[in-house]
């Protein structure tokens, strides 16, 4: 195969940011923990009314939310960390806490989680 089709056919990396190789070069557990300290960024941006960097860290949960199984719920994650009230911040607590019991497989404790989300929800 001539090179130029080989350099064709693969993503020249100037393409891609820092922060996007980053995040696909991290384990589902650093994902989680880096979305965890993402939901405090929020948090402390909706407190002080910081649009620019609840806008920010919004997005940078989504890119991280989007390299992460559906089965984790981390869109969910990013909507409860957005929302500016207590219920949001136990909200983004049990999605973080169920997403790292399906990482470590301690499926017994997730229906007590699943529970807690849906009283929540209602």
């Amino acid at each position: 195969m001539p090179v130029a089709e080989i350099d064709e056919a693969s993503s020249p990396l100037d393409d891609l940011d820092a922060e996007e190789l980053l995040i696909q070069t991290m384990t589902d557990r650093e994902r989680l923990t880096e979305l965890g300290k993402l939901v405090g960024m929020a948090r402390y941006a909706l407190e002080g009314h910081d649009n620019d960097l609840l806008q920010d860290t919004k997005r940078q949960m989504q890119r991280i939310a989007g390299r992460l199984a559906d089965k984790y719920r981390t869109y969910d994650l990013t909507n409860a960390a957005m929302d500016a009230s207590e219920r949001g911040a136990r909200l983004a607590e049990l999605y973080l806490e169920r997403g790292f019991k399906l990482l470590d497989e301690e499926y017994a404790d997730i229906p007590g989680i699943e529970r807690a989300i849906k009283e929540l929800q209602n």
